[in-house]
Parts: structure tokens; sequence; C-alpha cells
């Protein structure tokens, strides 16, 4: 191997780890805005059912139509965000 290989490939990985770490931070964030939404749901319409399966096949819609045509299967897009969320 070469140092030019080397150093790019070190680059890369660098680049991966710090959008990783990004994610990261994005999920910590989003669950706390959770949180949020689940105690004011609580607090305003107590006993209620707050599950929207419109909101999340909406979301779901959008994951896959923004992956349809890239170089990532947008089914596999879908099935990450579903183990994340």
């Amino acid at each position: 191997m070469n140092d030019h290989f080397t150093q790019s490939l070190a680059q890369l990985r660098a680049d991966i780890d710090a959008l990783d770490n990004e994610l990261i931070a994005l999920l910590k964030k989003r669950i706390g805005i959770i949180h949020r939404v689940a105690a004011l749901k609580r607090e305003h319409t107590p006993g209620a059912c707050h599950i929207r399966s419109g909101r999340e096949g909406a979301m779901h819609k959008r994951i896959f139509d923004t992956f349809a045509g890239s170089d990532f299967p947008p089914a596999a897009a879908l099935s990450i965000w579903r183990q994340i969320i």
C-alpha cells in the first residue's frame, strides 16, 4: 500500500466517524424532543391513544422516496430508519 492510499482511507474513515458522531447527537436530540411531546400529550390528552399511523406512513413514504433512484435501496433505508426509531 502506498502513502496516498493509506492517507485517503484514513481521511474517509475520519469523515465517516464524524458523520456517525453527528448522527448520534441528532438521535439524542430527537429522543429529547420525543420525551417533550410525550409529556405534553400526557398532560393535555391523558388516556388518549397517541399513535398516529398516518404520520408514520408519511414519514416512511418520505424516506422511501428520498432514496428512490439512489445508490442505496429505498427498502434498506426504510428498514434502518425503522430500527433506529
